[in-house]
């Protein structure tokens, strides 16, 4: 499942709802689908809709889910594991966490994350940048509607 434009999820959805034999309950459906599509794509992009963060937008490490000695870190763990459920985009890789430049630096700087030939940088001051190396240009994002023309692969659940 891709994210989409509202416009391109209305086609999809119309379809849909052409094609069953059960048309009012459909219909009900359908707009149910669209509505929620909507709401989706109005949300402000979070680094935690990307890769596991905690509420406070902090990465966390799936290396830290267990000790040394192999024993789980419970509060850790399910720390983590309720922040998978919060990923709404799949294959993205954290490429830095770099929280001493945020102390040196006008940019400030704090994370990039990548998939392909994209990378979304979020910085302390609430900006968040993305970047296709094919046109080397950063391009401000404040949506998810903002991300439709790259047709990032969602998580289905």
């Amino acid at each position: 499942m891709k994210l989409l434009n509202a416009i391109d999820k209305w086609d999809e959805l119309r379809d849909k709802l052409i094609f069953t034999p059960n048309v009012n309950w459909n219909y009900l459906k359908f707009i149910d689908d669209y509505d929620d599509h909507i709401i989706l794509l109005k949300q402000p992009i979070k680094l935690g809709q990307f890769v596991p963060c905690d509420l406070e937008g902090n990465v966390l490490r799936e290396s830290l889910v267990k000790s040394k000695k192999g024993h789980p870190r419970v509060k850790y763990e399910s720390q983590y594991q309720a922040s998978l459920d919060r990923v709404i985009f799949k294959g993205w890789k954290v490429d830095t966490v770099d929280s001493e430049s945020v102390q040196h630096s006008r940019q400030s700087f704090l994370t990039v994350i990548e998939l392909g030939n994209i990378t979304i940088s979020f910085y302390s001051d609430g900006r968040v940048l993305i970047n296709e190396f094919s046109i080397h240009y950063n391009r401000e994002v404040k949506t998810l509607s903002d991300l439709t023309k790259y047709e990032l692969e969602m998580i289905e659940r």
